[in-house]
């Protein structure tokens, strides 16, 4: 009976020190329950690049766009730049030109000469000194729209992006927090 309880004793020895111990004993593996944890935290990551890396290229979309826009304007302002140096470097050389542009804003006609009324077109159309300068403007653009792709649905707007960007943080914490851990002693 004696030996009976000094194995006792000593098997509640054992288990007390195994249970303080922090590692598992050899050949025993500890079942943690954490398996999920690196997934949870690999979404969250996913989630947050994804919210920033689609917003960027929105924009970088958008800022090609407008720059494209902006180069088709200043390629039609310095061709009517063009075309108004060149008016007025006829001007510096051409007296007749200079006499017809007068006639024309003063209303006035040569003596001996008359004006021909042609049908369906008024006499002040030709009074527009502007006509000989004018450039055909530049192609009209569409406005911009964003591209229609599964990440700009999810992903398109500001506050999307700031929702997702808040799941993703919360699924890192929780993978953090709530992962596996070792029991302490």
């Amino acid at each position: 009976m004696a030996d009976q309880l000094a194995a006792e004793s000593q098997q509640i020895m054992e288990s007390q020190e195994t249970a303080s111990s922090p590692l598992p004993p050899a050949g025993k593996s500890q079942s943690s329950g954490g398996w999920w944890t690196l997934p949870t935290m690999c979404l969250g990551i996913a989630l947050i690049a994804c919210s920033l890396i689609v917003g960027q290229v929105e924009e970088n979309r958008q800022m090609a766009w407008q720059r494209n826009k902006l180069q088709m304007d200043l390629e039609y302002l310095q061709r009517q730049a063009s075309t108004n140096q060149e008016f007025l470097e006829r001007l510096k050389t051409d007296a007749n030109l200079v006499e017809r542009l007068a006639q024309r804003q003063m209303k006035m006609i040569r003596e001996g000469a008359a004006v021909l009324e042609l049908e369906g077109r008024h006499a002040q159309d030709n009074s527009s000194v502007f006509k000989l300068v004018k450039t055909p403007p530049p192609p009209k653009v569409e406005p911009y729209k964003p591209a229609d792709t599964l990440l700009n649905r999810l992903f398109g707007t500001p506050r999307q992006r700031l929702y997702a960007s808040g799941i993703g943080a919360l699924l890192v914490a929780v993978g953090l927090i709530m992962g596996a851990s070792r029991p302490r002693a």
